[in-house]
């Protein structure tokens, strides 16, 4: 019985594991980072270019941050609606 559990358990870990995977990897490379964003030199604060491309990423983290907050708690908020019914 014992067995049966690990792997259970095994499987659900990987399971979640993949879905962490592909909801956070997937999202932070096209969204956050973009296919335009080359790499930042050490001094990017001096350059106004690379400054307000530097912003423009950190705008897009800040966002994709504030819309995960905001989709867990309508998810978690939905699934305890759920447990009560």
């Amino acid at each position: 019985m014992q067995d049966a559990n690990a792997d259970s358990l095994l499987s659900g870990n990987l399971a979640t594991l993949l879905a962490f995977a592909v909801f956070f990897f997937v999202p932070v490379l096209f969204l956050v980072i973009g296919r335009d964003t080359g790499a930042f030199s050490r001094t990017w604060f001096l350059d106004p270019h690379e400054s307000a491309a530097y912003w423009v990423v950190t705008k897009r983290a800040l966002v994709w941050f504030v819309s995960a907050a905001l989709a867990g708690a309508i998810v978690s908020l939905a699934a305890s609606v759920l447990r009560m019914l």
